[in-house]
């Protein structure tokens, strides 16, 4: 039998489980109504269904339509693997994404195998503030200047966080990327249809 390992249970099965704690946080009746349906058993399942689906909406419809551009701007004077790809090609953020993720997966494996965990994290990070925006808007909705405060520091806090490691994370993977010889990332460029932006990029 196959074992799960931290990054694939952060990354997949725990967001879940923070949904429910904010709901405790919210309104602990509610929460317990839900315990005394569904019972410890079936209410752990149910989480750990929501937190795969959770995973699932999350990484195509915020962190690559939304985070990732977020990165890409506010970058100041440094690179990442996406913007350092669009100088040398001709390329939208998707599709250096994609070239990206081509190139990692042939040459840069056993770097990313070191950092799963991490790169997981970010992930759980990033969603644990998300997940507080509902609550924040609810209590916001319903006057409930007690709550507030807490939803509003969780969203902000965790959100700002994974936000800086994954800065931080993909300084370092544009690093690993840049340490791929050119010749070999331009032969992968053109096998998916991309150009070089100058000779000379």
């Amino acid at each position: 039998m196959p074992k799960l390992s931290l990054s694939e249970a952060l990354r997949y099965l725990f967001a879940g489980f923070v949904g429910f704690f904010y709901m405790f946080i919210y309104d602990a009746a509610m929460a317990e109504r839900l315990l005394n349906r569904f019972g410890a058993l079936g209410l752990t399942l149910s989480l750990l269904v929501a937190s795969a689906l959770l995973y699932f909406v999350y990484r195509p419809l915020i962190y690559d339509l939304i985070i990732i551009r977020l990165q890409d701007a506010i970058r100041f004077r440094s690179e990442n693997s996406r913007t350092y790809l669009k100088q040398r090609y001709v390329l939208s953020t998707s599709e250096a994404q994609r070239l990206f993720r081509h190139v990692r997966d042939r040459h840069l494996g056993e770097w990313y195998a070191l950092r799963a965990t991490e790169a997981s994290g970010i992930h759980f990070l990033y969603l644990a503030g998300i997940l507080a925006v509902p609550f924040l808007i609810l209590t916001l909705v319903h006057r409930n200047w007690q709550q507030w405060p807490f939803f509003a520091t969780a969203s902000v806090v965790f959100f700002f966080a994974g936000f800086l490691l994954d800065r931080r994370y993909e300084t370092d993977e544009c690093g690993m990327i840049k340490s791929v010889d050119k010749s070999v990332v331009d032969a992968i460029a053109r096998t998916q249809g991309y150009r070089r932006a100058s000779p000379d990029a």
